[in-house]
C-alpha cells in the first residue's frame, strides 16, 4: 500500500506519524477497469472504502441513480451495521482506484485509534449528506405540489399563552429522554455517562397542532427527536403548493442532515397535533466530545444511510424520462413523495 496515495484522499486523521503505517497496512488498493464492477447489489457488505481516482456509477435494481466521485466514501454505513447487504451496485465508468478496509480491520482500528474512527465517520457523513441532497434535488425536479404550502407561524402571544395554559392545567408532560435515545441506532449499549452527556445536548419543547417546527428553505441549525405526537413532513415544490411526504411519531429523528452539512431545509416539518420534542441545535452538537461525540456521529451516519437506502428502494424502477409533461400519474407521484419523505427522517 502506498501511504502517500491513501492519505491524499483520507481526511485529516489526527494521528501520530508512527501510527500512519499501522493504518495504511489495514487498507488494500483495488484497481478497476472501465465497466468493471466493484460491488453487486444484495452482496454482503463487509468492506468500506474511499474512491482514490476515477468515477463510479451507482445502480439500484438496474437503474442508474447517482455517482461516486473522487474522495467520496463507499459502503460508508456497513461498518456500523453488522450483517448489512449492499443496497446498490457500483460500476467503474472510467479506470478507477478504490482503497478498501474490511470490517475486522476497521473494528480493530476503531478500538485502538479513536481519531481514525472519527475521521472515517466524518468522511461518511459528508458523503451521505451529499448523496441525500443530490437525490432530493432529483425528486424535487420530478414532482409537483398539490396542497397549499404551510403558512408562517411565528410564535405569538396567543401561542405562548396556549403553551403556558397547557402546562398549568396538567396537559401531557414531556416523557424522559434517555429511553428515546436508547432507541436510536447504536446507542442502546452506551454507558450511562455517555447517554447523559448526549441528553444534556437536547432541550425539551412542547408543540401545538399545526405548528411549523422546521421550515423548507430556511437555514438548518437543529435536529429534532419526537417525544410524543405526530409530525408531518411536507414539500413545497412549485406554485406555493405542498404535499405530505411522510408522518413520523415518537422516536422519529428529523433535520439531522443540516447539522452535518449546513444548508437550507429541504422540507417543512409541521405538527399534526399537540406533543413534545427534544431539540439539538448546532452549538450543542459541536459541544459534544469524546465517546458521546463519536457515538452520536456514528448513529447519525447510520440513520442518514438508512434514509438514503429507503429512498433509493422507493425510487428503483422509476423512469424519469417516461412522462412527457404535466402532472405525474398518481402512482408515480406517490412513489416520489414517499421517497422524498424517507430522505427527511427515520422512524425508530
Amino acid at each position: 500500500m502506498d501511504e502517500a496515495r491513501l492519505f491524499q484522499v483520507l481526511p485529516p486523521l489526527g494521528l501520530d506519524l508512527d501510527q500512519l503505517p499501522l493504518v495504511a497496512r489495514a487498507w488494500r488498493e483495488q484497481r478497476l477497469r472501465m465497466g468493471e464492477m466493484l460491488w453487486e447489489q444484495g452482496g454482503p457488505a463487509s468492506e468500506i472504502g474511499v474512491l482514490g481516482t476515477g468515477r463510479l456509477a451507482v445502480f439500484v435494481d438496474g437503474e442508474e441513480i447517482g455517482a461516486v466521485e473522487q474522495g467520496d466514501a463507499v459502503g460508508e454505513t456497513s461498518g456500523f451495521t453488522p450483517g448489512a447487504l449492499r443496497s446498490a451496485s457500483l460500476q467503474a465508468v472510467e479506470p478507477s482506484t478504490v482503497f478498501l478496509i474490511d470490517d475486522f480491520e476497521f473494528g480493530r482500528l476503531r478500538q485502538a485509534l479513536p481519531a481514525f474512527h472519527g475521521a472515517v465517520v466524518d468522511l461518511g457523513l459528508r458523503t451521505v449528506a451529499k448523496r441525500i441532497r443530490a437525490t432530493d434535488l432529483r425528486i424535487a425536479r420530478m414532482s409537483q405540489g398539490v396542497l397549499p404550502a404551510p403558512a408562517a407561524t411565528p410564535t405569538s402571544g396567543l401561542s405562548r399563552l396556549w403553551r403556558a395554559l397547557r402546562r398549568a392545567t396538567g396537559g401531557e408532560s414531556c416523557p424522559p429522554l434517555l429511553p428515546l435515545l436508547q432507541r436510536q441506532h447504536g446507542l442502546a449499549a452506551l454507558p450511562g455517562s455517555c447517554l447523559e452527556q448526549l441528553a444534556a445536548a437536547f432541550s425539551p419543547h412542547p408543540f401545538e397542532p399545526g405548528e411549523v417546527l422546521l421550515r423548507e428553505g430556511e437555514p438548518g441549525d437543529s435536529a429534532i427527536l419526537i417525544a410524543t405526537g405526530e409530525v408531518q413532513v411536507l414539500r413545497h415544490v412549485r406554485h406555493r403548493m405542498a404535499d405530505i411526504l411522510a408522518t413520523y411519531e415518537a422516536g422519529g429523528v428529523l433535520g439531522s442532515l443540516t447539522l452535518v452539512v449546513p444548508g437550507p431545509r429541504t422540507a417543512t416539518c409541521q405538527a399534526a397535533g399537540a406533543g413534545w420534542l427534544f431539540r439539538m441545535d448546532r452549538a450543542a452538537y459541536q459541544s459534544l466530545t469524546g465517546r458521546a461525540l463519536l457515538a452520536w456521529r456514528a448513529s447519525t451516519l447510520a440513520t442518514l444511510g438508512l434514509q438514503l437506502r429507503n429512498a433509493n428502494a422507493l425510487l428503483s424502477g422509476f423512469q424519469a424520462g417516461s412522462h412527457a409533461g404535466g402532472p405525474l400519474p398518481e402512482a408515480q407521484l406517490q412513489r416520489l413523495l414517499a421517497a422524498a419523505g424517507a430522505l427527511e427522517g427515520l422512524a425508530t
